[in-house]
């Protein structure tokens, strides 16, 4: 490292911090073999390449990680989220991830799609700053108003609706521009807000 902090070591199972001399810092459980890893020039940060396809910024004091971005190979979508759960992403690029709730051994997990939950943790302003010099300030304070998104689905009463779409009544024909289409909204104890319709990735507004 440029700045004598020492050097950090990737590998199939752990990110390793040393210090100039060699004693070890910290270690860090990795997503991925660590392909690539780097330090930033100014000392904070620690940048490594995963083979799960991610590129995570961990701080380097300590190893936690603070931001993760995944590019799809088609170039065009992409998403970049934090730890907390909050998240920016390229059009389409929502339904590349989501939230695993684990519910322990007796229970299913539950996954929610990130679109379900953008309302809450879609902010690209704050994932933006992550790694500027006010970035764990602003990160702490969205953490208090809203807590992390395993805070919000630990608790029963935050579950968004499942939504169950039937498929279409009866045959359609050729030619036709209108179909019916049946969506039933169950209520997990987190109510049922406004409900929107995308066609083709875009939401329809004026209809009922």
């Amino acid at each position: 490292d440029a700045n004598g902090q020492g050097f950090v070591l990737g590998t199939e199972w752990w990110l390793r911090g040393y210090q100039h001399n060699g004693k070890p810092q910290w270690e860090k459980p990795v997503p991925g073999v660590a392909w690539a890893v780097n330090q930033s020039q100014d000392g904070r940060w620690v940048v490594a390449g995963y083979g799960d396809g991610t590129i995570r910024w961990h701080r380097r004091e300590d190893g936690q990680e603070v931001l993760a971005r995944f590019v799809h190979p088609d170039g065009k979508r992409w998403v970049l989220w934090t730890p907390e759960g909050f998240y920016a992403a390229s059009e389409g690029g929502e339904d590349l991830f989501g939230y695993h709730l684990n519910r322990g051994k007796d229970q299913d997990g539950e996954f929610v799609s990130a679109r379900q939950l953008s309302e809450l943790f879609h902010r690209p302003a704050l994932v933006s700053q992550r790694l500027s010099s006010a970035g764990d300030a602003l990160m702490a304070e969205a953490v208090k108003q809203l807590g992390t998104v395993d805070q919000v689905l630990a608790h029963a009463q935050s579950l968004p609706p499942l939504l169950t779409v039937d498929t279409p009544s009866g045959q359609r024909v050729e030619g036709d521009s209108e179909i019916e289409v049946t969506v039933r909204l169950q209520n997990r104890g987190g109510g049922i807000g406004p409900v929107k319709l995308f066609v083709d990735g875009q939401e329809v507004s004026g209809r009922q």
